[in-house]
């Protein structure tokens, strides 16, 4: 493991310790990159601040709604569903579908 990733680890590490104590919102924010492909950025938002988590590229994805709940159900759980107090996402029909 890299450095960089070594210290990226540790840091993810001390934000989720953080949110089992004052839990987290989900933020789910939509784009299309220059190629016109659907990106995900995945934000998690807690007392102390906003945290990057991750971006998927949902091109596939995003025309069905059980795979666009199946992807936003592995986030919930991948940050731990015990701690996600919401899920904020954009307005695009098949995510309020599957709200």
């Amino acid at each position: 493991m890299k450095e960089s990733e070594k210290y990226n680890s540790l840091a993810l590490q001390a934000k989720r310790d953080e949110w089992k104590k004052t839990k987290c919102t989900i933020i789910i924010n939509g784009r299309n990159d220059k190629k016109s492909r659907k990106i995900i950025n995945l934000l998690v938002n807690s007392p102390k601040g906003i945290v990057f988590l991750k971006s998927i590229d949902t091109y596939v994805i995003s025309k069905s709604d059980e795979k666009v709940f199946e992807m936003m159900n592995t986030i919930v759980e991948e940050v731990w569903e015990d701690i996600v107090v919401r899920v904020v996402i954009d307005n695009a029909a098949n995510y309020k579908v599957v709200g």
